[in-house]
C-alpha cells in the first residue's frame, strides 16, 4: 500500500500513512497514525466496504474543530439534511469516532465523545453522539431519519455548559436541556426548545427591555448574581435563513416573559414581540383564579394579571425596542384595548433602518 508523508513548513500539519485507490480512483483504504493537524491529534483508519460505502474510525486525544463549527454556525447550513433533486452527489460514508475531547468554541468542550455519523448519497440520516459538558454532566444527540424525515433530540443536565460549549451564548446557567424536531426533505426545521430551573446572567438583549421598561430593579439582579427562571420553552421553525418562533414563553418567579417573531439570519435583523409579566409568581397565581383571572390577563397563555407588551425590531445589538406605555402594569383585558396603540407591522426598510430605543 502506497505511503504518504504531509508535513507543514511551521509544523502545524504532521499527516503520515497509507493510502490505496481503486481502478475508479476512489479510496479503497486509508490509514494514519498520530496525525497532527492544528490542535488535533488522532488515529484514522478508513475503508471502502462492498456496497460502496466508506467506513471511517477515528481514535484520537483531541479534535479541533472550531473553525468547521463557526463556518457552520455563521452560514447556517442545513445542505446535509436536503434531499435535492440532484441525488447521488454526497460522499456515502458511515463514521464512528471515539475521542477524548472536541473543541467547538472557545469556552468549553465536549469530553469523552462518543460519535456514530451516517450519510447517504442524499444527506445525512443517523446521528448519535454521547459525550460530557462537564465531569458530572452528560449531553446526548440522536438523529434517525424515517421516510425522509430527520428526527433529532438532543438533551443534558447542564443547558448553560451545553450553549456555552457549542458557542452559542454565555448568558445562561445549568438546567436541564432539551432540544427535539424534525427536518423535512428541504432542509426545513421544525422544533422546540427547553430548559427547566436555570439562571441568566447579563443577557443584554435582556437587559435592554428591562431598561425600557423602566424594570431597573431586575435589571440590577440580571447583571448582578443573575435572575433565577423556571423554564423556557420556545417552538421554533427554520426554513430560508429566518428562524422564527411562536408562543414563545419563559418564567420565573421574579419575572415572566412571552415572545413571538422572527430573526432573518441574512440581515441579521429581529422582528418580534411579547409581554413582560413582571413578580411572575404572584402576578400568574392571581391570573389563575378561575372565571375572574382570564378575564385580568385577556386570555393570554403565559400572561399575568399585570403586564407591558413589547417590540423589538433590527438588528439584536442595537435595534428599536418600544414598550407600550398604556399597556404597562395594566391589567390584561385593558392591555387588549391599548394594543391598538402598537406600531404597524414591520416593512423590510423598518427593520432594515430602525429606530432608537423608546419607552
Amino acid at each position: 500500500m502506497p505511503r504518504f508523508d504531509l508535513r507543514s513548513s511551521d509544523g502545524s500539519v504532521q499527516v503520515a500513512g497509507n493510502i490505496e485507490f481503486s481502478d475508479s480512483s476512489t479510496i479503497k483504504s486509508a490509514s494514519v497514525t498520530n496525525a497532527r493537524v492544528g490542535n488535533s491529534i488522532f488515529d484514522l483508519n478508513a475503508r471502502t466496504a462492498e456496497d460502496g460505502v466508506l467506513d471511517i474510525l477515528m481514535n484520537g486525544e483531541i479534535l479541533d474543530g472550531r473553525t468547521f463549527w463557526s463556518s457552520l454556525r455563521s452560514n447556517n447550513q442545513t445542505r446535509s439534511f436536503r434531499q435535492d433533486e440532484r441525488t447521488g452527489d454526497r460522499m456515502q460514508f458511515r463514521f464512528k469516532g471515539e475521542l477524548a475531547r472536541v473543541l467547538l468554541s472557545n469556552a468549553g468542550e465536549l469530553r469523552d465523545v462518543d460519535a456514530v455519523i451516517e450519510q447517504t448519497a442524499t444527506g445525512l440520516s443517523k446521528i448519535n453522539v454521547n459525550s460530557r459538558v462537564t465531569e458530572a454532566d452528560a449531553f446526548t444527540l440522536e438523529l434517525q431519519e424515517s421516510d425522509g424525515v430527520r428526527n433529532f433530540e438532543a438533551q443534558s443536565g447542564n443547558g448553560g455548559s451545553v450553549l456555552k460549549t457549542l458557542g452559542l451564548s454565555d448568558d445562561f446557567v445549568g438546567g436541564d436541556f432539551l432540544v427535539s424536531g424534525q427536518v423535512d426533505e428541504k432542509g426545513t426545521v421544525k422544533g422546540s426548545f427547553s430548559i427547566d430551573s436555570f439562571k441568566l446572567v447579563d443577557a443584554p438583549l435582556l437587559a435592554r427591555l428591562l431598561s425600557v421598561a423602566s424594570l431597573t430593579g431586575i435589571v440590577d439582579e440580571l447583571q448582578g448574581t443573575g435572575i433565577s427562571f423556571s423554564k423556557i420553552n420556545v417552538p421554533f421553525n427554520y426554513s430560508d435563513r429566518v428562524f422564527s418562533i411562536e408562543d414563545g414563553a419563559m418564567y420565573g418567579p421574579s419575572l415572566g416573559l412571552t415572545a413571538a417573531g422572527k430573526y432573518d439570519l441574512t440581515r441579521r435583523t429581529l422582528d418580534g414581540a411579547g409581554t413582560i409579566v413582571p413578580a411572575y409568581a404572584v402576578n400568574s397565581a392571581l391570573g389563575a383564579i378561575p372565571i375572574v383571572g382570564p378575564i385580568f390577563t385577556g386570555g393570554e397563555e403565559d400572561g399575568g394579571l399585570f403586564a407591558a407588551t413589547y417590540t423589538m425590531r433590527g438588528n439584536p445589538e442595537g435595534g428599536a425596542i418600544t414598550v407600550n406605555p398604556l399597556a404597562t402594569l395594566t391589567p390584561g383585558f385593558l392591555r387588549q384595548i391599548f394594543r391598538v396603540f402598537d406600531p404597524p407591522p414591520a416593512t423590510s426598510d423598518d427593520v432594515q433602518n430602525p429606530s432608537s430605543d423608546s419607552n
